[in-house]
C-alpha cells in the first residue's frame, strides 16, 4: 500500500492549484519530510524546543567535529518516517567562500526503493 501525504510548494504552504490539493505518494513524501526535518533547527518548534538539527551548538559553532555533523545527519536521515537506513555515506559540499554546506544522500525506504536527493535542493 502507497504512503499518501499532503505536498508542499517552494514557501512550505500546501500545494493548491485554487482547485486541487496536490498529494504525493512514498519518494516524494519521504523526501519532503527529509527535507523539512533538515530545515528545522532545534529550538525552533515552539511544541518541542529539542527537535529539529542543532545546527547552532554541534555545526556552526566554533567547537564544529565532522564526526559530529554526520552522526547528527544520519540520525536526522534515519529517523524519518519511511527511511530504513542510508543506502550509502552521505557526500558534503562545503564551500568556505559561500559558506554553505549542501548534502547529497541515498536513501533506502521502507519500500524497499532508494531515494536520491541533495540539501538544500539544487536550483
Amino acid at each position: 500500500m502507497a504512503t499518501t501525504d499532503l505536498m508542499l510548494d517552494d514557501t512550505h504552504d500546501i500545494a493548491f492549484d485554487g482547485v486541487n490539493i496536490s498529494i504525493g505518494t512514498n519518494k516524494a513524501v519521504v523526501a519532503q519530510r527529509i527535507y523539512m526535518r533538515l530545515s528545522i533547527f532545534c529550538g525552533e518548534w515552539f511544541v518541542d524546543k529539542s527537535f529539529g538539527v542543532p545546527y547552532y551548538k554541534n555545526i556552526l559553532g566554533k567547537n564544529f567535529n565532522p564526526m559530529t555533523m554526520n552522526a547528527i545527519f544520519v540520525g536526522a536521515i534515519t529517523g524519518t518516517p519511511g527511511v530504513r537506513r542510508l543506502a550509502e555515506p552521505i557526500q558534503y559540499k562545503y564551500d568556505a567562500g559561500l559558506r554553505t554546506l549542501a548534502l547529497k544522500l541515498k536513501a533506502l525506504l521502507t519500500t524497499g526503493e532508494i531515494l536520491s536527493m541533495e540539501f538544500p535542493s539544487a536550483a
